[in-house]
Formats: C-alpha cells, structure tokens, sequence
C-alpha cells in the first residue's frame, strides 16, 4: 500500500484508533549459560509469578538449570537447581511449568518420565510431588504437553495436557492427589503433538480451557465445571503467514498466553510467527514476527524449548529455544472495539492520520494485505505504520 498522508478504508462501522508507539519486539537479557553451560532446547519454559513480577525459567535441554528473571532490572538470578529425583533424569522434552497463583510453582519433568514436582517461591526449594498416571494409553511425559492452574468451586488443580495421545488429567493441590478427566478431543488424529499447549480463560461463570493441538491446527474448549470437551473444535493458528507467504503447520516450541480476553500464541515448528486469537468473535491475526537474527549474530526460529507467557500488564515474554539463550520482550497493539457512526446507517469511511509515515499496511485476520477503498467485513485487522525507525500498531475489531 503506498504511503498517504490520509489512509482510507470504506468500512461498516467508523472506526477509532488508538497509537502504541512502543508495540513489538525487543530483545532482552539472554538466559545465562551458567550454570551448565548449555542454551535453551527441549523441555524449555516460563511462567510468570504476579506477586512478585518475577518470570521463572527452565531450560530444559537434560540441565538442571532454573532462574528468575526481573523485568525491571532485566537481569537474572540462578536459583535451586531442579533434582533428578527417583526418576533419576533432568527435565527434556515435555516439561512444562505452572504457577498457583499463590506460593508454588509446579512441573512436570518430561523427558519419558512420570516425574512431578513443586517449587516453593519463597524457600527456593523443590519437593517430589506423587507421579504423573500412566493414564489411559500407559504412556510417560515426552512431548505435547502443557499445564495451567485454575481454581472451581473453590479449590486449586493444576489441568494437565499429557500429551502424545488423549490422556487429560489434573493434580488436586489441597488434596495432593490426581484425577483422571474427560479424554482430550480425537479431532482429525488422535495424537497431541509436540507444541501442544493449554489456556485458562476465567471469564466470571464462563471457566474455560482453550487448548490448541498442534501439527493439526485445532482449537478446542473445555468446560472446567462440567467436565466436556467442545463437540467441534474452531481452527486453530493459520498455516499461511500473510508476512512471510510462508505455510508452516504449529508445531514444537508454540506456547501461548492470554492477556484482555485475546489469545497470543508463537507458532513454533521452526516460525518466528506470532499471532492473536479473538474467542468472542472468533478471528485469527497475524502480529509482528519475532526477530530472526539476534544478540548471537545466527538466524534462530522458534522451536524445541520456546514458550510464551504474559505479564497481565499487556507485556509478553518469550524463548525461542532451538539451542539459543535468546529472550524477548513483547508489547501488544492496542485493542480498539468498533464504534457505529452516529445515526448514519450504510458504508462509512475510515480516516487515518498517518502524515509522515513511510509504509502503511493494513492485513485482515488471515494476515492477508487488504488494498485501499475495500469494504471492512467483520473481524480483527492490524493497520502497522512505518515512520523511520519507529512502528506504529492500530488494532481494529470491526463488529456488526
């Protein structure tokens, strides 16, 4: 789209946007090669403690190694190592972390393990919590798997996506024993694949898990109260990059997080793709691809080891694995809900004030390139304005 003073799009609704001048990637502080010596791989993950503000992280790749991260200090701190415990292994491929919203931090070990643990926050130390079930089809901890935290009825479970194959379960934290749940969904395979994950969507009485199968681009609901699984499923992160022109399925190191009732997800599968998923209406839109080339000077993409998690303040956090120790900082567009014209039925015009941009862009929810003078149907799109060095982000939900 060529550069204008005045970007014009004919639209349903008048539309009124919002500038963040600040929105996209930055990279941060790397994860410390100490004490190891080695970088972020397999069965790498973060969480983020909101009392404290702390991220904490894994890096899985067989180390023992976990560390704090304080975003305003941006600067790292080695905590407890993780132990081998009885399984007798450090954490590989299928360890996943959650946070309880209160004191502990709980993991699961991966690596075809049934190993569970607990770190206490404010001890710095871990306990051996009971093993993983077997579960239905008798398989360990290796892959595709992913845990949230979530509170019914009053008391605490940590949901676990096992991975692999159906198995979903949850770990009672009062009672400190497991409870076997309602199959994860067949879909078109049965199989839960590497870059698998889970979120929690607490919306007043809607209590909701949102999980995606990777490889096969599902997206599936769980009510938390009833015990269901949704009966079909709503496609999951789109193959097509409309940035790149690339089709990649989400695969190994997509990890995502929920911030102002929108899903953020990396892609994974060897992606720096990034997108937004809107459950109220529901829509998919590409954002910013995450830098491919950083502090180590090599072209690293997202994959064994990447996760994503958010601050709830409209900060994100993310690791892209792949044997890199790099680490980034994600601020989002802003959301902006579509507004009718007063009084005025029909087509209205949307007016931009863009003067001294470089490059203006408008994508649709598909991540495709909308063209000037073309009618705004209902969805998510992402204007991005380029003035120099500088980026600026329009986030518009267009609604009937």
């Amino acid at each position: 789209m060529k550069p204008n003073a005045c970007l014009t799009v004919m639209a349903v609704l008048l539309i009124a946007g919002v500038t963040v001048a600040s929105a996209g990637w930055t990279e941060v502080a790397p994860v410390p090669l100490d004490p190891s010596g080695r970088q972020v791989k397999h069965g790498g993950w973060l969480v983020y403690n909101d009392d404290n503000g702390m991220v904490y992280a894994a890096k899985g790749y067989k180390t023992s190694d976990f560390y704090s991260y304080d975003p305003g200090e941006d600067s790292w701190v080695a905590l407890k190592p993780i132990p081998n415990g009885t399984e007798g292994k450090p954490p590989k491929r299928g360890c996943r972390g959650a946070w309880d919203g209160d004191s502990y931090i709980y993991m699961t070990k991966g690596n075809n393990t049934l190993g569970f643990w607990r770190y206490d926050i404010s001890q710095n130390t871990w306990t051996q919590m009971p093993d993983v079930p077997l579960g239905k089809w008798h398989k360990k901890v290796k892959g595709g798997t992913d845990m949230v935290f979530a509170e019914l009825e009053g008391d605490g479970y940590v949901y676990l996506l096992k991975g692999y194959k159906q198995d979903f379960m949850r770990f009672n934290v009062d009672g400190d024993s497991w409870e076997t749940l309602a199959d994860a969904p067949k879909g078109k395979r049965p199989k839960w694949a590497k870059g698998s994950w889970l979120v929690y969507f607490d919306h007043g009485d809607d209590t909701t898990l949102f999980a995606h199968k990777a490889k096969y681009g599902e997206l599936w609901t769980y009510d938390l109260a009833e015990d269901t699984w949704a009966s079909s499923y709503v496609p999951g992160i789109p193959r097509q990059s409309g940035l790149t022109g690339k089709k990649k399925k989400p695969g190994e190191g997509s990890g995502a997080a929920l911030y102002d009732g929108d899903i953020y997800t990396t892609k994974g599968g060897n992606t720096c793709e990034f997108w937004m998923f809107d459950p109220a209406i529901p829509v998919w839109a590409e954002l910013d691809t995450i830098p491919q080339i950083g502090s180590t000077g090599r072209k690293k993409r997202v994959k064994h080891g990447g996760d994503l998690v958010s601050t709830g303040e409209g900060v994100f956090y993310a690791l892209k694995g792949k044997k890199t120790c790099e680490f980034y900082k994600y601020t989002p567009p802003a959301r902006v809900q579509a507004r009718r014209p007063g009084g005025i039925a029909g087509v209205g015009t949307l007016r931009l004030d863009l003067r001294g941009a470089n490059r203006v862009s408008v994508f649709d929810a598909n991540g495709r390139l909308v063209g000037s003078d073309t009618e705004l149907r209902s969805g998510v799109y992402l204007v991005r304005a380029e003035f120099g060095d500088n980026t600026r982000y329009y986030r518009y939900v267009v609604a009937r």
